[in-house]
């Protein structure tokens, strides 16, 4: 049997960026265009079939790998699914969660954190916002996201060390900018379960790049605070092939 194949967080991240780029040079994410302009509005932009997290998967399914998008499933925000139909008599019940992904605009991320981490999937993905750079005015503003990621983690160790998880399982924090007169930009925090001791974190994008249309750079490979996990692997979307029904 081959080893089996995994969504990886650093090509979540890269298809992400890709797909981002994509809508920004389109127009619908432009200029002044920010979560807290319409918050019902941005959540369907975001999470809606056929709508942005959707085409990220797009990138990323495969003959090899065929994922179907769902969202809203058990109070889950988004899911990537694959595999087999477990019990089709009753609907839809893939043998495989690839990707979950929750979707805060406030900042209660430990209540989607505690959810993520009692659930079982290699790659766990939590979107926040930052506030904008024009909007750090204090202290606490300033390290928001990097105290709340921090908090995050201890909370992911402290369950740990109750039941252990998969030590393979990857969590992605995404965190874009509350309100810019560009297009968001994003930062990324990325970790890997530990088995025991700290979480070893990778951050992309820490410059505060604003991947736009005008841009022609892609991500640069993770620089990691202790050790690297492998460089992104660059999807475009003749790569990715239709997601597949349950047969």
């Amino acid at each position: 049997m081959g080893k089996k194949e995994f969504i990886s967080a650093d090509r979540f991240y890269n298809a992400f960026v890709t797909e981002w780029e994509t809508s920004v040079a389109s127009g619908i994410f432009g200029i002044g265009h920010n979560p807290y302009q319409n918050l019902p509005a941005w959540t369907d932009l975001m999470l809606s079939p056929g709508q942005f997290l959707q085409r990220v998967m797009d990138r990323l399914s495969s003959l090899e790998l065929p994922l179907l998008y769902r969202n809203q499933w058990y109070t889950v925000d988004a899911l990537y699914v694959s595999g087999e139909n477990l019990f089709p008599k009753k609907g839809e019940y893939p043998s495989s969660l690839q990707v979950l992904i929750e979707h805060e605009h406030g900042e209660d991320l430990e209540e989607e954190m505690w959810k993520l981490i009692h659930w079982r999937a290699p790659l766990k993905v939590i979107i926040g916002y930052d506030w904008s750079e024009i909007e750090k005015t204090t202290d606490a503003r300033r390290s928001w996201a990097a105290n709340k990621v921090t908090k995050l983690l201890k909370m992911l160790q402290t369950v740990n060390d109750s039941f252990l998880e998969n030590p393979d399982t990857e969590y992605l924090f995404l965190m874009g900018r509350r309100f810019e007169a560009e297009p968001l930009s994003w930062t990324a925090f990325a970790v890997k379960s530990p088995s025991e001791g700290t979480p070893v974190v990778n951050t992309w994008g820490r410059s505060g790049i604003n991947f736009t249309a005008s841009t022609s750079h892609r991500p640069s490979p993770p620089t990691s605070i202790t050790q690297g996990i492998e460089a992104p692997t660059i999807l475009t979307r003749g790569e990715a092939a239709p997601p597949h029904e349950f047969q």
